[in-house]
């Protein structure tokens, strides 16, 4: 039962239920964790088919799964059967386990589209999706948890030398909580909570020294989620942070600054944050340990320190030479070979980003050799796996995201040699807006093949909305180093600048400055 709005604490409007209401003060969708198993005591199971009546007596007696196995049979005999769609997608919130997280809630995200389809504006509709994305945030805690802990035993096993498969652990318990985020959750102390939470455990991971950019920008996400909440509601905020009194003042103090941001003057100076910005991590480099290079992004371009000796270098994103066919440097030169080494493919990829970066094509090549010589997983059933990608391929032209997710995801499953399949489960993650699991599964394809300009370019676009623009460049470079006709790469990538110049301004920038150092280089 629901007594006040969770966002800011107003009355329910005298006419509402005691298990769903819309605040008539701030607009919040309220809604009471039992909403389902009322809705479903007043649904005349008679009128609708077989399969949606057994489930909903399963889902009343708390066997979800079985619940589940229903209304999946039920939407394939009724793809209109809305009740259907919806209590779906909230069985797959009451089914979620650290394994299974990041399918459910694409499934859930499909389910609920199709239902929007159907009547955008039906109460249950309205009110269920809200309830299921409080139910896929409540959970993704600790889901996220089982990630954080493995990322944890991995640090104390392999201390820094595997400080790159420790932050890895890590970006994938964080994903899972900005994923939960992407069903619009509308319980506001939720939110908080969540959010807290997870720079909590930034800062913790921060203070082992496992860091990365990725992570970072998870940071930035996670304190504007909870500065949204404390606009609105300080007490909650407040409230909840006096439960976790490790950061309490650390976190206190970015709203602190962040405020007074707000509320001050606007430099026109050109450097430094804007009145609207603050430095999460001011009080530390922004550094992080890939093996025995380490990389922070600094203003102009990438910086540079190598091994433990801390010498370092600042370089900026070369120009293409279509004559060398290869980046060229204005900075000094850091020759890199395979004596330079790297130990896994996470690694590797930062070594071949970094020596793109410094115009370095030899050293590029010579990582790719090292990547071939690194054990590649097993053939598994390749015609099976094939069926399933042309299965994705046709929901992916459809762009129904979530779905060739699911079927490139059994696919590589069935054959995970294959790179294509692994390509393409990386291409669909990023157009479906998840940029982190899309470089997740590209640097996996780049374990199959390193020179694949197919696979070099979308993880070029990840790292661009992950607003990790050096890098972004720098995976766009190699692709285009690897390619073997430049001249339809240069359409390729003026037609996806025409294509994205408006809806998308990263991606655009992206390949706008690509042309533009090819043209210099010329």
């Amino acid at each position: 039962m629901i007594t006040n709005c969770k966002s800011c604490g107003a009355s329910p409007p005298s006419n509402s239920s005691n298990i769903s209401f819309i605040c008539e003060y701030c607009g919040t969708k309220n809604v009471d964790d039992q909403y389902f198993i009322e809705r479903a005591k007043n649904i005349d199971a008679s009128k609708a088919n077989r399969f949606f009546g057994l489930g909903l007596v399963a889902f009343n007696s708390g066997d979800y799964q079985q619940a589940e196995a229903q209304f999946e049979q039920a939407v394939k005999e009724d793809d209109h059967n809305l009740d259907a769609w919806i209590y779906l997608a909230h069985t797959k919130a009451k089914t979620l386990k650290p394994s299974n997280f990041s399918k459910n809630i694409l499934v859930a995200i499909n389910c609920i589209k199709k239902a929007r389809e159907i009547d955008s504006h039906a109460e249950v509709v309205e009110y269920g999706s809200s309830a299921i994305a409080n139910s896929f945030l409540s959970e993704a805690n600790n889901a996220a948890q089982y990630y954080f802990d493995t990322a944890q035993k991995k640090l104390v096993a392999y201390g820094k030398s595997g400080a790159a498969g420790v932050a890895s652990e890590a970006v994938i318990g964080f994903s899972l909580i900005k994923n939960a985020f992407s069903l619009a959750p509308s319980d506001s102390k939720l939110i908080a909570a969540s959010d807290i939470y997870a720079l909590s455990q930034i800062y913790h991971f921060s203070d082992l020294g496992v860091y990365s950019s990725e992570i970072e920008s998870f940071g930035y996400y996670f304190f504007d989620n909870l500065y949204g909440v404390y606009s609105k509601n300080k007490d909650v905020v407040l409230g909840l942070l006096s439960q976790s009194p490790k950061y309490q003042s650390k976190i206190k103090s970015q709203i602190d600054k962040k405020d007074k941001s707000l509320s001050g003057p606007v430099s026109n100076s050109g450097s430094g944050p804007t009145s609207s910005t603050v430095d999460l991590f001011s009080n530390r480099k922004k550094f992080f340990i890939v093996g025995g290079v380490g990389v922070a992004v600094i203003a102009g371009g990438l910086f540079f320190t190598y091994g433990g000796n801390h010498q370092s270098q600042k370089i900026s994103i070369p120009a293409v030479s279509s004559s060398t066919q290869q980046l060229t440097a204005s900075s000094p030169q850091v020759n890199v070979v395979a004596s330079d080494g790297c130990g896994n493919i996470n690694d590797c990829v930062a070594l071949s980003l970094r020596d793109a970066s410094n115009g370095n094509f030899d050293g590029v090549r010579a990582v790719a050799t090292i990547i071939d010589g690194f054990p590649k997983p097993d053939l598994g059933n390749r015609p099976v796996a094939r069926k399933l990608n042309s299965q994705g391929l046709e929901y992916f032209k459809q762009e129904n995201y979530p779905e060739a997710i699911t079927l490139f995801a059994e696919a590589m499953k069935e054959n995970p040699k294959d790179v294509e399949v692994a390509g393409n489960l990386g291409f669909s993650y990023l157009k479906n807006g998840q940029p982190n699991e899309a470089v997740h599964y590209l640097t996996k394809a780049l374990l199959l093949d390193p020179r694949r300009t197919a696979t070099w370019t979308p993880l070029a676009e990840s790292y661009a909305l992950l607003n990790q623009e050096a890098l972004a460049t720098a995976a766009l470079s190699i692709s285009y180093s690897w390619s073997s006709d430049r001249e339809k790469s240069k359409k390729f990538y003026q037609d996806q600048l025409d294509k994205n110049r408006d809806s998308n301004p990263k991606i655009a920038n992206l390949y706008e400055s690509m042309l533009k150092a090819i043209a210099s280089g010329n």
